[in-house]
């Protein structure tokens, strides 16, 4: 599912809401400065990862390595948040998102002199497939800024935005070698992270409705900008934007 057909699925459900819902039209009611809880459905629509093709080469030994690698994209999760009311239009909420990242490379690794007079590369080759899992616990910590106009459609509308914290740990990895000499191999020692804590800024747009019952339900589009990178390879490196569509309820 492409992050385009995602939002399009997100905007009807958020439709099917609107007409049992009723915004609040006033700002000027008394604030109740008491934190609100609630859930928000998180789906990322970007990469994990950034994945392309990459090709070194060795004097001592010499050899020959071809790089490729690969990742999932399209997440759903469930992220427990709380927001605590600074004004009658601004809030600051903080989240818990826990989700799990995963790439896999695969290397090919020719030795010895390539021989100039053949058609094809019949050097051995031995092959080495790597596959990472790691644990992502993310922290945005989001202002919101409500109500772009008194009255009317905007009066709903929100702008967001904040830094996040994010922590890698849990590193799996399952290592398979298919080795020149038709012999295999296979370990489990987990890939190092480039870095275990990242930050990052994000932003994003939403609308805010309030039903009959006091449930706030909140449809938002997000962007993060990681700084740095999680995990880093020859033809992987994680993705340092984060895509998201998002539909919260708190009460």
């Amino acid at each position: 599912m492409t992050f385009r057909n995602s939002f399009t699925i997100f905007a009807i459900a958020a439709a099917a809401f609107f007409p049992v819902m009723r915004a609040q039209e006033k700002d000027d009611k008394p604030i109740v400065r008491r934190p609100s809880l609630g859930v928000r459905f998180v789906y990322i629509g970007s990469k994990g990862f950034d994945t392309f093709s990459a090709q070194q080469s060795t004097t001592k030994p010499i050899a020959d390595y071809n790089y490729s690698a690969s990742t999932s994209k399209g997440r759903l999760r469930i992220s427990p948040n709380v927001e605590y009311w600074l004004t009658a239009r601004i809030s600051l909420g903080l989240e818990f998102l826990f989700e799990h990242a995963q790439y896999t490379q695969t290397t090919e690794e020719r030795s010895g002199k390539k021989d100039p007079n053949a058609s094809t590369d019949t050097r051995p080759v031995t092959t080495t497939k790597e596959t990472t899992k790691g644990s992502y616990w993310e922290l945005p910590l989001m202002a919101r800024y409500y109500g772009l106009r008194r009255y009317g459609i905007l009066s709903k509308v929100y702008v967001a935005g904040g830094p996040a914290y994010r922590h890698i740990g849990n590193v799996r990895s399952g290592t398979e070698y298919q080795n020149a000499n038709g012999t295999t191999d296979y370990n489990e020692i987990p890939t190092t992270p480039t870095s275990t804590n990242q930050v990052g800024f994000g932003g994003g747009i939403g609308i805010r409705f309030v039903d009959d019952y006091r449930i706030k339900i909140t449809p938002e589009l997000r962007v993060i900008r990681w700084l740095g990178h999680s995990f880093e390879g020859p033809s992987y490196r994680s993705a340092p934007y984060q895509y998201a569509a998002t539909l919260g309820f708190s009460f």
